[in-house]
């Protein structure tokens, strides 16, 4: 089995000349790749060039407890950086930011700047971002609707059923770590089990967050004349096997289900940059490719269902996004608004925020090419989730025939189903007014349009 830790710090002093051997013993473990973020100005050069020596990936940051010894420049330096290295495959992501409303006495204020200005910069470098989170979900939600950004990850996510659901709608993954495998942990528990599995992702934050069998208290840490180990990458596959246990899974299962799998874990982590083959582009059909995360929330009315991305969204990260294509130029008529010309981001904000969600019915296939009849070991996503996803869903819509198949799944979630004409250039016996029509009646019948 082969993972990928979505958070550790390699650059702490706790691996102070050692991130060799740490690397080493996280890749004996199965551990292949992980994800190194920064957590301010100084450490932007470590990270990239530990990144870079150790073939891992990284981040840039500043982290919302580095603020107050944040210089005023800061914030320039990281875009500064960020444009330097725009085109370095090994960056993933905006982060370490967010917001911690857990320390007593940090300037959250200040925090709450440096977390919108970060965000910008995510949106101007259409880079995701590494979040955060503690005690401070419902902020941070609330900055990134007036901000979308292109998903990410809601790192050491420890919050409410609700606010889960709601990152996970924005794009998100949520971050599972040490703090999974201590049986006091009860609600985080019951979230491992309950949550969407496509919408978990495994870190081990080392050298902090230490699981259950490394942890000592403050009284054993003074009685003890031995330094305890450190947290690290190499614990992770046994927090998947809490993780496993929890589900009433195994580990393997966990692994086949894209949790740990460094195929998804490296198409979703590298966003727009690299899909599971080289060189930013999708692999062979022999390699298993993945799709994009579900584009949902709360008020969400009708979801468009399509089949699988197409090479151009695979390279793009982007649903619909061949230049053919004809799904954003019927939402444009529809709504007399131009999508075609906006931003991605600014795309999916517009549908969004008129109840309209996207994704797909396979999670990952097999394929040469685009076309669907080439589509080969195809796994379904977690269709059953979407009204948990989206408690006001009132109706399904199959984007073509090949996503048609998965309506024996969508028929017993008590919604109306529908089949509407393919929006793929492949599907040329209809003209554009006709399936123009058709999509029309399902959008009025849904409060759309």
């Amino acid at each position: 089995m082969r993972w990928i830790d979505t958070h550790c710090h390699l650059d702490a002093p706790e691996f102070a000349g050692g991130a060799a051997a740490v690397v080493g013993r996280a890749r004996a473990a199965g551990v292949e790749q992980m994800v190194l973020p920064a957590v301010e100005a100084a450490n932007f050069e470590t990270v990239r060039l530990l990144a870079h020596k150790h073939d891992l990936f990284y981040a840039l940051g500043i982290h919302p407890l580095y603020v107050e010894r944040a210089a005023q420049g800061d914030v320039d330096q990281l875009a500064q950086a960020l444009a330097a290295h725009r085109e370095d495959p090994r960056l993933v992501a905006v982060g370490e930011i967010g917001l911690d409303h857990f320390v007593a006495g940090s300037d959250r204020a200040l925090q709450a700047c440096f977390y919108a200005a970060q965000l910008q910069l995510a949106r101007r470098f259409d880079l995701p971002v590494i979040l955060h989170v503690r005690r401070s979900a419902d902020h941070l939600l609330k900055q990134l609707r007036n901000t979308p950004v292109r998903g990410g990850i809601a790192h050491a996510f420890n919050g409410s059923e609700q606010q889960a659901l709601a990152f996970v709608a924005l794009g998100f993954k949520l971050g599972f770590g040490g703090a999974l495998t201590f049986e006091r942990a009860l609600q985080l528990r019951r979230l491992a089990k309950s949550l969407p599995m496509e919408s978990i992702v495994l870190e081990t934050d080392a050298p902090d967050i230490p699981p259950q069998w490394l942890y000592r208290t403050a009284a054993e840490r003074l009685a003890s004349s031995d330094q305890a180990a450190p947290n690290e990458p190499s614990q992770l596959p046994r927090i998947a096997e809490t993780l496993a246990a929890l589900r009433g899974a195994t580990p393997a299962e966990i692994a086949a289900s894209h949790l740990g799998q460094r195929a998804r874990g490296v198409a979703w982590t590298a966003g727009r940059r690299m899909t599971p083959g080289a060189g930013g582009a999708p692999g062979p059909a022999t390699d298993p490719l993945v799709g994009l995360p579900p584009v949902l929330a709360p008020h969400t009315r009708l979801v468009v269902l399509g089949s699988f991305p197409g090479v151009a969204s695979l390279r793009a990260q982007q649903y619909y996004a061949h230049p053919r294509n004809q799904f954003w130029p019927l939402l444009s008529a529809l709504w007399d608004i131009d999508l075609v010309g906006l931003p991605y981001a600014q795309r999916l904000a517009e549908s969004s925020a008129r109840g309209l969600g996207l994704w797909d019915v396979y999670a990952s296939c097999r394929r040469a090419g685009s076309l669907d009849s080439a589509i080969r070991d195809a796994v379904f996503n977690d269709l059953s989730s979407l009204k948990l996803r989206a408690p006001q869903l009132h109706a399904i819509a199959h984007n073509g025939g090949e996503s048609a198949r998965a309506m024996r799944h969508t028929q017993s979630l008590g919604v109306d189903v529908i089949r509407l004409p393919s929006t793929s250039p492949a599907h040329a016996s209809w003209s554009f007014e006709r399936k123009l029509a058709a999509w029309r009646a399902v959008f009025v019948g849904c409060g759309l349009a």
